[in-house]
């Protein structure tokens, strides 16, 4: 049996509004926020960040998360490139995680081809990221790299996907969502209904039906 990872949808069901999630970390209720949270080693797509905040100076860039050396570096990088519109926040408690993701008014996932795992190696045909479901029960939309493994859950109505590691079409699909709010709304409200099927109890009942039958649904 091959069961994707899941979420806590109640972990995410009484988000605050993203101008009152912004206020709460000092970013400016009427900026519009493209978020990542997640590790920032090779793969992970991170380091396509400053590039589009290069480009794209007038949206605020938050990355949450990493190994404090990686943020040290990725900060060190930023002052150098003189972005100030790069925030590295750095880890946060996991039960913080929602609201960070609510003061963001789109989500990237700009994986490339190969990713590797934390202990090495390329686990891009085989991954399934928490942080995609969490995404996607935020009520926030997405831009993900197109990666067959990630088309099992993505899809052209629930996010926008884009070739990894080609700046150029994210700058686009990222200018795209930040001048289309009902385009963002509309992928973010698929991508929320979409991800019910991928609950933590709804994987349990899968893997529990595999081995003892329908019954146990």
């Amino acid at each position: 049996l091959v069961a994707h990872d899941g979420v806590d949808l109640e972990r995410f069901d009484e988000l605050p509004a993203g101008p009152q999630a912004k206020a709460a970390i000092s970013i400016g209720e009427e900026t519009f926020t493209a978020g990542y949270a997640g590790h920032l080693y090779p793969g992970k797509g991170a380091e396509l960040i400053p590039e589009l905040a290069r480009r794209c100076p007038e949206i605020q860039f938050l990355v949450v998360g990493g190994q404090a050396n990686y943020v040290a570096q990725s900060r060190e990088e930023a002052a150098r490139l003189g972005l100030g519109n790069v925030r590295y926040e750095g880890f946060v408690p996991n039960a913080d995680l929602p609201r960070y993701l609510a003061a963001c008014d789109v989500l990237l996932m700009p994986y490339h081809r190969r990713v590797e795992g934390s202990s090495g190696g390329d686990i891009s045909r085989w991954m399934s990221p928490m942080k995609m479901f969490e995404y996607m029960a935020s009520g926030r939309p997405i831009i993900s790299s197109d990666l067959r493994v990630l088309r099992e859950v993505l899809n052209e109505t629930n996010s926008v996907l884009c070739e990894p590691e080609d700046v150029d079409t994210w700058e686009a699909a990222l200018r795209r969502v930040a001048t289309n709010e009902e385009l963002g709304r509309r992928f973010a409200t698929q991508a929320r209904s979409d991800v019910r099927r991928y609950t933590w109890r709804r994987r349990v009942r899968q893997i529990l039906g595999a081995f003892l039958g329908d019954g146990s649904r």
